[in-house]
Order: C-alpha cells, then sequence, then structure tokens
C-alpha cells in the first residue's frame, strides 16, 4: 500500500515538474487575417451592382510570467477594410473606408495538462479608437472600453512554438459613437453591452514564440 501511495505522489510531482511555464519566461508572437470579397445582384437581371470589399486585421502582442503559469502583457490590434459599391443605374459609385486601433493588456493563467498541451483563461482590459467615412460625406467616430473573459487552447509544437486559440468572450463593453454629416449638426450615442459571444467569427488563431521555457 506504501509503494502505491508513493508511486502515486511521485506521478503528481512529476506531472506538476512538466506542466508549468516557469516564471521568467517570455512570449511574443500574434495574429493577422485578411479577407477579400465580391458579392454581384443575381436575382435581378435587370439590375448590374457589385460591391467589392476587403480587409486585414494585425494583432501583435508580448507577455512576460511573473510566476509559474501566470503571465502579464499586452496587445495592439489594427483593423483596416474599404469598401467600393456599384450600381448599372447610377453613375457614381459608394466607397467607404474604415479603420480602428486599439490597445489590450492582458493577465494569463495557464493549466498545462503535459509538456505540448494546456488551457488558459484571459483577462483583457481593451480601449479602442476607430474612424469610418464615405462619399456620402458622412464619417463616423467610435471609442470603445471594455473588460472580458476568454478561455483558450495552447499546443507546443516545439517547445519554443505555441499554437493557441481562443474562443468567444464574456465581458462588459461601452461604445461612444459620434456621426458627423455635411449638412447636419454632430450626433452621438452611447451604448453599454454586457455579453457572451461564442460565435465563429470570435474564434482567433494564433502563433506564439516562447523565450526561457
Amino acid at each position: 500500500m506504501k509503494t502505491i501511495v508513493l508511486l502515486l505522489f511521485s506521478f503528481v510531482v512529476v506531472s506538476n515538474c512538466y506542466a508549468q511555464i516557469p516564471a521568467g519566461t517570455t512570449f511574443i508572437g500574434g495574429s493577422a487575417s485578411f479577407s477579400n470579397r465580391t458579392d454581384k445582384n443575381t436575382r435581378n437581371p435587370d439590375i448590374d451592382n457589385k460591391s467589392v470589399s476587403t480587409s486585414y486585421s494585425l494583432y501583435p502582442k508580448a507577455g512576460y510570467f511573473i510566476t509559474d503559469n501566470i503571465a502579464l502583457g499586452l496587445g495592439i490590434n489594427y483593423y483596416s477594410n474599404r469598401t467600393k459599391y456599384k450600381e448599372s443605374s447610377i453613375d457614381e459609385s459608394f466607397r467607404g473606408k474604415q479603420h480602428s486601433l486599439g490597445i489590450n493588456p492582458f493577465a494569463r493563467y495557464y493549466k498545462m495538462l503535459g509538456e505540448k498541451i494546456g488551457f488558459f483563461g484571459q483577462f483583457t482590459l481593451s480601449y479602442e479608437n476607430g474612424k469610418s467615412k464615405n462619399n456620402d460625406f458622412i464619417y463616423q467616430k467610435q471609442t470603445s472600453f471594455g473588460a472580458s473573459l476568454a478561455p483558450g487552447f495552447v499546443f507546443f509544437a516545439t517547445p519554443k512554438i505555441g499554437i493557441e486559440t481562443t474562443i468567444g468572450n464574456f465581458g462588459y463593453f461601452r461604445y461612444i459613437n459620434k456621426y458627423y454629416s455635411q449638412d447636419q449638426n454632430p450626433t452621438e450615442d452611447k451604448t453599454n453591452q454586457l455579453a457572451a459571444n461564442v460565435e465563429a467569427n470570435n474564434v482567433f488563431l494564433g502563433i506564439n514564440f516562447y523565450f526561457g521555457r
């Protein structure tokens, strides 16, 4: 009986030794996306219209493990979109563009299940400032603040390379929108949102490089 207990204790100790990302480890990485979409009218043959939308996003980030399995970090996100819409019955086409820049300090707790795989929970504070405008002289500024929790999964292809994904989030967000047009006074609206987002478009895949692990 004592032998069995000793073996179980040894297994737990060895597993915990492997299932650690040690203090002092740093990581850098991020994710990126690109999309180019063209839509044409197929319902009414008498109307020839087409819209083309091109967008991309960048999210670099870096973190430092202040203690075993707990990291603090900072991410920066940038998003850009350009849209063009043309209809045969209208001489001038519609053009719009949008871009935003945000800063996201975060904290993570990792629970490793072995040397290669593990889960993590991430708490993020976010601030984002964006602008959009089109050739109809409509101009919009948006500022947002938020705090959110997100679950994640990491797979270490090598001890230095981690492939990770986060799936949805739950959080509080506040949006402030200001609208400007050529012939009207500026207007403003504010929105508060408490939401859980688990949709497919809120699943992110990224790669991090770990140093000191």
